[in-house]
């Protein structure tokens, strides 16, 4: 989307800074949302993410995590593409 903002050419062809915003109830054993950019997404699933910090997400902050998915999701680029994405990561976790 940030891309497409003032973006007139990309307008003409349909492309717009309108964001899709959809709502989703959190049940009371959520523990985090991770928010990425496509650059975090290319390459690992909900599953992956999930399995890389599920297993210590108790003992780290919010940073922590955004580090070790930004590395393993670089990781991922470089085995799959000659090119890398950006890859941004917020975390925001419930204690």
């Amino acid at each position: 989307m940030s891309r497409s903002l003032g973006d007139l050419t990309a307008r003409k062809i349909g492309i717009i800074s309108v964001p899709d915003i959809k709502f989703y109830p959190l049940k009371s054993e959520a523990k985090m949302i991770i928010i990425g950019s496509d650059g975090l997404w290319e390459y690992m699933t909900n599953q992956a993410i999930l399995d890389n910090v599920e297993t210590f997400a108790d003992a780290l902050l919010a940073e922590d995590i955004c580090i070790v998915l930004a590395k393993e999701a670089k990781r991922q680029w470089v085995k799959n593409d000659l090119n890398i994405d950006d890859i941004t990561v917020i975390t925001v976790l419930f204690k």
